[in-house]
């Protein structure tokens, strides 16, 4: 079993007349908070209650999109991932690698690539619109990645500021982690 990045905490608080729902998403490595929410609703159930929470979960999706891709290419510990701007993920996302089962198999199948009892990643350094560069960690991995294994990733929240240049395309960001609520 991998170990755990991110704890999901959830809290049901009677308030008043009505119930709050506290959402927080939290980094197991460095306490980071990533997401905090709440949603609340004067009924004590039913549908109004039921719409709210549905809200709130939608808003943790936003915040965290799911994203699959393959690896391009290979070159020491770079790597080039076939998805980019376009699909939503920014600069410092981590994606993990996952070796494929065969030929044409779903990349739910795979196996997560290890090295030294590490799970190997892609950080990505650069974004274009269908494509991005990272640095395959950790270095040691480097050798055991291959050209056509899968990689998966939650995008984390980053407060970034960006440039892209009108012709290329080519998106330039600055990100920085918070570790205030994202409200």
């Amino acid at each position: 079993m991998l170990p755990a990045e991110m704890l999901l905490m959830g809290q049901l608080m009677a308030d008043g007349k009505g119930l709050t729902v506290h959402v927080k998403a939290v980094e197991t490595r460095d306490g980071e908070i990533r997401l905090s929410e709440d949603v609340y609703s004067e009924s004590d159930g039913g549908d109004d209650f039921s719409y709210q929470v549905a809200g709130l979960m939608m808003k943790v999706k936003q915040r965290f999109p799911l994203v699959d891709g393959e690896l391009l290419k290979i070159a020491g510990n770079k790597a080039v991932l076939n998805v980019g701007s376009r699909h939503g993920v920014s600069v410092g996302t981590r994606f993990v690698v996952i070796q494929k089962s065969g030929q044409g198999a779903d990349w739910r199948a795979g196996s997560v690539r290890e090295v030294e009892g590490k799970m190997v990643q892609v950080a990505v350094d650069r974004v274009e619109k269908d494509n991005r560069l990272g640095r395959i960690l950790p270095p040691a991995a480097a050798g055991a990645v291959k050209e056509g294994d899968y990689v998966y990733a939650d995008d984390k929240p980053r407060h970034c500021s960006s440039v892209t240049h009108p012709t290329t395309e080519r998106t330039r960001r600055n990100c920085a982690t918070s570790s205030k609520p994202n409200t």
